[in-house]
């Protein structure tokens, strides 16, 4: 596997417990990457069973694949998660 660079935390660990010590839902954790792949694998296969499928609500499974992948984009890209959710926040009300 091919060696990530981190842009602007000394280790993960300081960015992950900064995450998921600021959120309002439950998470147990960051996935690492060999778990983030299978949640995914995992997801995109009961998406193919049934294409039509509509939710109203996300499950426990995709809100922490969610947070994990927001998790590593800032981690390599060197983004702060505050100003992505406030940035978020601002488009939904112009």
């Amino acid at each position: 596997m091919k060696e990530i660079k981190f842009a602007s935390y000394s280790r993960k660990d300081d960015l992950f417990e900064e995450i998921l010590g600021s959120l309002i839902v439950k998470c147990p954790g960051i996935h690492d990457e060999v778990h983030l792949a299978r949640t995914f694998d995992s997801l995109m296969r009961k998406l193919s069973h049934n294409p039509r499928y509509g939710k109203i609500n996300w499950s426990e499974e995709e809100t922490h694949f969610l947070i994990s992948i927001i998790a590593y984009h800032c981690l390599i890209h060197g983004s702060n998660f505050h100003a992505m959710v406030m940035f978020s926040s601002m488009r939904l009300f112009l």
